[in-house]
């Protein structure tokens, strides 16, 4: 169900849940017919991504590859910390006016559950497949995912 669906779609029942950090759940409104609030360790950010297509990039002279990267960078910081300093007002609204519960998952319990899980196993698996396939090697990204 896309995002823009969500609110309906928790409003009639349709869904139980979506994946969302708590400033797009509060900015999409979910608050109003979802009235508890699961923090999943996932890890993700599941957006606000600044790409650009590599040889053209690597086309452009030195110094505007420079000011992007700098802009990037710029914007990495600024992002995060608005997103944090929101996360913090939100909680505080959540568990006084607007009466939404916020359920804290353990992420040593999770990451032993999915570490357990022989469909995430499979996921993963498949993920290194592909990028291996792709001519990349995961070494690095696995050893983080199946960290004990």
């Amino acid at each position: 169900m896309s995002t823009n669906d969500t609110y309906e779609g928790l409003s009639r029942g349709i869904i139980d849940c979506s994946p969302v950090g708590p400033t797009l759940a509060r900015g999409w409104k979910f608050d109003e017919v979802a009235k508890y609030y699961i923090d999943v360790p996932l890890g993700a950010s599941w957006g606000h991504l600044i790409n650009m297509n590599k040889a053209k990039f690597d086309s452009l002279p030195k110094e505007v590859q420079l000011e992007i990267k700098s802009i990037g960078s710029e914007y990495l910081v600024r992002y995060t910390t608005e997103m944090l300093k929101q996360d913090v007002e939100i909680r505080k609204a959540w568990k006084g006016e607007l009466g939404v519960e916020f359920i804290t998952i353990d992420g040593a319990a999770f990451n032993k559950a999915m570490l357990a899980d022989a469909g995430v196993q499979k996921v993963r698996a498949d993920w290194v497949a592909k990028v291996q396939a792709a001519g990349f090697e995961p070494d690095a990204i696995v050893e983080v995912l199946t960290a004990k």
